[in-house]
């Protein structure tokens, strides 16, 4: 790479970063959940959920109170271990459904499910073994799950890699362009699971696919002709998170789509500024500005208690489909 260009992705990293921090502390108007009406998959701002960036959840009109009795419903949520992710299955668990932790790592997903059983007595936890840079794992971890359960009602696909080094998975795709294909590879065999139990009246059968502001970011005009094309779009790790992002849109907006004449509802979703394990992938070496800036993530960023918040909403609110927010 020419030094110019290299100096050019140094600085313009450094800004995203500063962006990432600027906007925790903004408000994401104009809707008062920020709801995105559904449109066509080149609309790439629609079925898109976000709530404000700044402060708790409290006041922000919906809290986990509010989450319907979901005994006798089935949910999934990717990347349940920690972050945003443990908490969604906290609440989905404490509100009755049989929650499985779709995870990497199968000690940490039975820490979390440890944790979540301390605190809910006696609530259905399940560990579902999956890795979303390995396609292989995603086609393996649904056909597990179909041959489980009889019923889907819930799917969140929140699992993430964020502001890594460039790198490719077993398959030749670029680790964080995952969060969008690999979710895919694993989202498609579980469809006719969800449009069966949604076919049940007493339903609300929600696919939440967890997205992010940074699909914004995207440098010029993605080619999505090819996966090799993909990869060699950006060499900004936070371009390339962004990308991921946008794809998940893209491909919640195209789901919805197709499933149009189903009672299933889509949703991508935007936690806002959230202190997860992702922000501390922003790796102080690569960015050095950022050695003393510690404390303003504790100070600007939300809690993944409350970023779960907007996951929850998409995935249980009844008004979600009074209102046909999709």
């Amino acid at each position: 790479m020419r030094p110019s260009m290299s100096i050019f992705l140094e600085y313009y990293q450094i800004v995203l970063v500063a962006l990432c921090f600027f906007q925790a502390t903004q408000s994401i108007p104009p809707f008062p959940h920020g709801i995105g009406k559904h449109a066509d998959a080149e609309d790439f701002d629609s079925s898109f959920i976000a709530l404000k960036m700044f402060g708790s959840s409290e006041g922000m009109g919906w809290t986990t109170n509010k989450i319907p009795n979901l005994e006798g419903r089935v949910a999934i949520v990717t990347g349940a271990n920690s972050g945003i992710g443990y908490f969604t299955a906290l609440e989905l668990a404490r509100h009755g459904a049989k929650t499985y932790l779709a995870c990497r790592n199968p000690g940490l997903a039975e820490e979390a499910i440890n944790k979540i059983r301390a605190i809910v007595p006696g609530s259905d936890l399940r560990f579902l073994k999956l890795d979303i840079t390995s396609l292989n794992s995603a086609h393996s971890a649904a056909q597990e799950f179909i041959k489980s359960e009889e019923r889907l009602d819930i799917l969140v696909n929140n699992a993430a890699i964020a502001f890594k080094p460039y790198e490719l998975s077993e398959d030749g795709i670029e680790l964080q362009l995952c969060n969008a294909i690999g979710h895919f590879a694993f989202t498609i065999p579980l469809l006719d699971l969800l449009k069966k139990t949604s076919k049940d009246p007493e339903s609300h059968v929600r696919i939440v696919n967890v997205s992010s502001v940074a699909h914004s970011w995207v440098l010029g005009t993605p080619d999505f002709s090819s996966v090799e094309n993909l990869n060699k779009h950006s060499y900004c790790p936070i371009d390339r998170y962004g990308l991921s992002k946008l794809m998940n849109i893209l491909f919640t907006n195209e789901l919805q789509r197709r499933l149009s004449n189903t009672n299933v509802i889509c949703a991508s979703t935007y936690p806002g500024g959230v202190n997860t394990k992702l922000i501390a992938g922003i790796s102080v070496k690569n960015y050095p500005i950022l050695k003393n800036l510690g404390w303003l993530t504790s100070r600007t960023l939300l809690t993944p208690k409350d970023g779960a918040i907007t996951s929850l909403y998409a995935a249980t609110a009844l008004e979600v489909e009074e209102k046909d927010l999709r």
